[in-house]
């Protein structure tokens, strides 16, 4: 289902991370989030030992569109001016 938000693009990337400049979300009512899954991702991680290992993280995909070109009957909610996001669950 889609979820109608706001918004204007106020953010930076700071050790690869988006990180938001000041509190003013309008822009995001204009845009609608779309649910894309979850997904159980393996990656590599530094031991406390210094030995790698692997460590599996759960993640939420989600889908942020322009609410006038998203469509509930579409899996992926819209093909341009989108931004795909990924969320650690914990």
């Amino acid at each position: 289902k889609n979820i109608l938000l706001s918004a204007t693009p106020a953010a930076k990337k700071t050790n690869g991370q988006r990180l938001l400049e000041d509190d003013d979300l309008s822009y995001l009512s204009s845009y609608s989030l779309k649910y894309q899954g979850c997904n159980s991702i393996a990656q590599w991680s530094g031991g406390d030992d210094g030995g790698a290992k692997v460590v599996t993280k759960n993640v939420a995909r989600l889908r942020l569109c322009p609410s006038d070109y998203c469509s509930e009957d579409v899996d992926d909610g819209c093909s341009d001016g989108y931004g795909d996001y990924v969320i650690d669950l914990g």
